[in-house]
């Protein structure tokens, strides 16, 4: 299968990353941004939530429709968290997941908009 589904990833996903063995089957496609978003700490993992500002720093990966379809599995898709097409900041759509903006108000923002732990 083709990987033709741009999928934007800011957390335990990326490279070097606590669960990046599940995009094995991913073409990797370098560093991304995504704006106007912010991280919340979503229990033990980030959460992207829209925002009316902020930048949130992640990679690219390129995935196929049945690694997509595990992704969304994985991420809890769509109890934890939804998948939407979003807009980086280069012009580019991907999917992301992200939570509601109501629902992140519960959890405590991560400053700078990068995921730093794995």
């Amino acid at each position: 299968m083709a990987h033709d589904t741009a999928l934007f990833v800011y957390g335990s996903l990326k490279l070097g990353f606590r669960h990046a063995d599940v995009l094995s089957g991913a073409q990797h496609g370098g560093a991304a941004a995504a704006a106007p978003f912010t991280l919340v700490r979503y229990g033990d993992y980030p959460a992207l939530v829209p925002a009316a500002s902020g930048v949130v720093h992640g990679e690219l990966a390129f995935v196929d429709r049945g690694l997509l379809a595990t992704l969304d599995e994985f991420e809890g898709c769509p109890t934890s968290y939804q998948r939407h097409t979003i807009r980086l900041i280069d012009g580019r759509a991907a999917q992301a997941y992200l939570i509601s903006v109501e629902v992140a108000r519960a959890y405590p923002p991560i400053p700078g908009g990068i995921w730093r732990e794995g």
